[in-house]
């Protein structure tokens, strides 16, 4: 039994292992081709990418919020709070000011870049909490 765990997990890392150097070359080829690097400068498609975002990190939350008051593990609530912490932080930080025209203020910058560095702290924090 041990030993098809272990197999288990080698094949799992080798396919992290391929997605990871998937995901680089194609960060490297819209880095090195300009025409693809164009596509992405546009102050629209910044909007609908923070929308997408606080949209779906808020459903997430509410899906964890509803699990934990469920359950009660704080696992769930730890997800929650993550969850819910980006989808506001984005909403607050980077579609407001955004919606409002002009260009990213600096402290909406680093207020988003905090709210998304909380929420992801705290996701990662989840998966060791075991008590309920």
């Amino acid at each position: 039994m041990e030993h098809f765990r272990t197999e288990a997990y080698r094949s799992w890392l080798l396919g992290e292992f391929l997605l990871v150097c998937l995901l680089a070359s194609a960060t490297g080829l819209f880095a090195a081709n300009e025409s693809l690097q164009s596509a992405y400068t546009l102050p629209e498609a910044r909007i609908a990418f923070d929308a997408a975002v606080a949209v779906i990190a808020g459903i997430v939350a509410v899906l964890a919020g509803v699990r934990f008051l469920v359950e009660g593990g704080l696992r769930d609530l730890l997800l929650a709070a993550g969850f819910s912490t980006i989808a506001l932080g984005t909403a607050a930080f980077g579609l407001a000011p955004a919606l409002a025209g002009g260009p990213l203020p600096v402290f909406a910058a680093w207020a988003l870049l905090a709210a998304r560095g909380l929420g992801t702290a705290l996701i990662a924090a989840a998966p060791f909490m075991q008590a309920r």
